[in-house]
């Protein structure tokens, strides 16, 4: 039914252990105009082939290469055209503005249309001089230590030296360091930019593509240029983690915040298009793992946002077609996506080293271990708003939604009809690998059917206090709100050390998909697969991986958490599916009762024949790692 991966070291991590370098290093086309003559020089570029997969550990290795012989580039800056008739735009603008006041009128216009233009223009203007003060302050922030700052402006005088904002627990130095060193990252920021996030948008771009219609040839997206501007990126502070963390890794959060004149310029369809006056600020997870007992001591990492940063931009150039309402919500809304679905927890980006001694640690097992179960339930709500108002009176239909990062489990389908004191008794249960500095967040919904549900108001609690205590409950005011409030319980439960027997009651699974072999449409073309997983037969909505391809050996490297409430008759179902036309490719069941026999309840990439596969492809296999955690 299964068999093992043979074990093989890879010719790359023998090369990057000797200290060799590839023979083969990637650069971009429009930027190797004149190649070296001299064939000889290990760090001679070519062309990538069409043909390549987009790797980008290989494009990384070349980026991070320090060449032998330097280059030396003069880079001059002209002056700005501008500046001659500077003094008299102010003049220009109040002329032109009069003009067509006065050319909408001549033409027959209501005063209604100059009305309903004005409102337009002045939340435009609104808009951009809102992003401007936040560029304005980071740039005195940069200037001026950020105390002063805010001394000035709310009166921090009468508070004590550490409650204004102490300069050990705010890492100042790196800021100093980042004020430094930020004009020098610009052409490494450039070949980043064009190497790395070009290529990745447009992988997106074809992910997103429906049938017939190719969204990557359509847009023909690229970047042109990444000016990063005199305004640096600040760290607001790092807190390292000493408790419940594992042996072998580093767990810091830092506070990344940008308010910068930093420019993007980009083309879709030939038009010139930029981004600029980009506002940022998140809360960033890096775990360093695994620690090694070998140089250079740390074998990679893991990256990601504990929750949705917080981000503003404004578009420039034929780009300012989009600020229009509608079409630029969807482009946020877009954006908000691609950061959710990539980046924010439980989603992560993970980068190792190519060393031996690292493929032998994540060989043995690169399965995420959960510390316990957040266990929440919202019993009942009090003196909510009433959103649906009529002559007789007004009414809700309230219900709620919880997440964490961009774990989120919504009851509309349990909604309470017409009152603002329901009772709900909702229950979700949140497995979570590292509680410390994540934030549960409910926020409460009026249901109406065929249009938007409306806002009723937003609460949060700290993991960490639930952790700590092991219970909580308590009523929670909802803010963003006239009134109401909602009675939360919480519990956590720690993961056993004893394992997980036919006797269990409950249990975690931990799912970890490698790849895929030998997959098969039965046509020419090859798949753009994706796996689709589930435990037990009560989930209803499971797990999916990213789309991967066009390729029939896809490579994943995804995992995920799943609860099993009768651990002895569930099973792990995963079906692999191809993304643009839905069809099977093949799927395998593993029962937990099958895992409950094995030592630590654990196996780790064994390859599973797929069942259900096109007529005649016998040897298609996905190769995945699992493990069962009793709470």
């Amino acid at each position: 039914m299964f068999r093992r991966k043979s074990k093989k070291k890879s010719e790359t991590e023998s090369s990057a252990l000797n200290g060799e370098h590839p023979s083969e290093v990637i650069s971009d086309s429009e930027e190797n105009e004149n190649p070296p003559e001299n064939s000889s020089n290990p760090f001679q570029r070519r062309t990538k082939s069409v043909e390549e997969p987009f790797i980008p550990s290989e494009i990384i290795k070349e980026l991070f290469t320090i060449p032998v012989s330097p280059e030396l580039k003069v880079i001059t800056e002209l002056s700005d055209p501008t500046s001659v008739v500077k003094d008299y735009i102010p003049t220009a603008l109040k002329v032109l503005e009069w003009s067509l006041i006065f050319s909408l009128g001549y033409l027959g216009f209501s005063y209604a249309w100059i009305i309903c233009l004005g409102l337009a223009f002045h939340t435009y203007i609104t808009r951009k001089g809102s992003a401007g003060s936040k560029t304005e302050l980071s740039a005195k922030c940069t200037k001026v230590h950020e105390k002063e700052i805010f001394k000035a402006s709310l009166g921090l005088e009468s508070l004590p030296s550490w409650a204004t904002f102490p300069d050990v627990d705010r890492v100042e130095w790196i800021n100093v360091i980042m004020k430094k060193v930020w004009p020098n990252i610009g052409q490494i920021s450039k070949l980043v930019a064009k190497r790395l996030v070009e290529p990745k948008i447009n992988e997106i771009l074809k992910r997103l593509s429906v049938k017939s219609v190719n969204l990557e040839a359509i847009s023909n997206f690229k970047i042109k240029d990444l000016i990063l501007g005199s305004i640096p990126a600040r760290v607001g502070g790092i807190k390292v983690y000493d408790k419940n963390t594992g042996r072998d890794e580093i767990v810091m959060d830092i506070e990344v915040i940008y308010g910068g004149d930093a420019r993007v310029k980009f083309s879709v369809q030939g038009m010139d298009c930029e981004i600029n006056q980009v506002n940022f600020r998140a809360t960033a997870r890096l775990i360093i793992k695994p620690l090694m007992d070998v140089l250079p001591l740390v074998g990679g990492l893991e990256f990601y946002f504990i929750s949705m940063p917080s981000f503003d931009y404004n578009l420039g150039g034929m780009a300012n077609m989009a600020e229009i309402p509608g079409i630029s919500n969807m482009i946020r809304s877009v954006l908000d996506s691609i950061i959710r679905k990539g980046f924010v927890w439980p989603n992560r980006f993970s980068f190792f080293l190519p060393l031996e001694s690292v493929t032998m640690l994540q060989k043995q097992g690169t399965l995420p271990s959960p510390q316990g179960v957040l266990t929440i339930t919202v019993r009942e709500g009090r003196d909510l708003v009433k959103k649906d108002k009529h002559l007789m009176g007004g009414k809700s239909d309230p219900y709620v939604v919880l997440n964490i990062g961009d774990r989120k489990v919504s009851f509309v389908e349990q909604y309470v009809d017409s009152d603002v004191n329901p009772v709900w008794n909702y229950v979700a249960e949140f497995p979570i690998e590292e509680p410390a500095g994540l934030t549960l967040n409910l926020e409460v919904y009026d249901y109406d059917a065929g249009t938007e549900d409306d806002f009723m108001g937003r609460t949060s609690i700290d993991i960490e206090n639930i952790v700590e205590t092991g219970s909580y409950e308590q009523w929670l005011t909802l803010d963003d709100t006239k009134h109401g409030s909602v009675l939360v319980k919480g519990a956590w439960n720690q993961i056993s050390s004893a394992g997980v027997s036919l006797s269990s009651t409950r249990c975690v699974a931990s799912v970890y998909i490698d790849s895929c072999t030998n997959l098969s449409t039965g046509k020419s073309t090859p798949p753009y697969a994706k796996c689709e997983i589930k435990v037990g037969s009560q989930q209803k909505k499971g797990f999916s991986t990213k789309p991967r391809g066009p390729s029939e050996n896809p490579v994943f490297k995804e995992g995920h958490y799943f609860l099993s409430q009768t651990p002895s008759n569930d099973s792990i179902n995963i079906q692999v599916v191809d993304h643009r036309t839905g069809a099977l490719l093949g799927k395998v069941t593993i029962k937990l009762s099958y895992m409950m026999q094995l030592p630590d309840n654990h196996f780790s990439n064994m390859e599973w024949r797929l069942e259900g596969t096109m007529a005649g492809q016998t040897d298609a296999t996905v190769t995945l790692s699992a493990k069962l955690y009793e709470y």
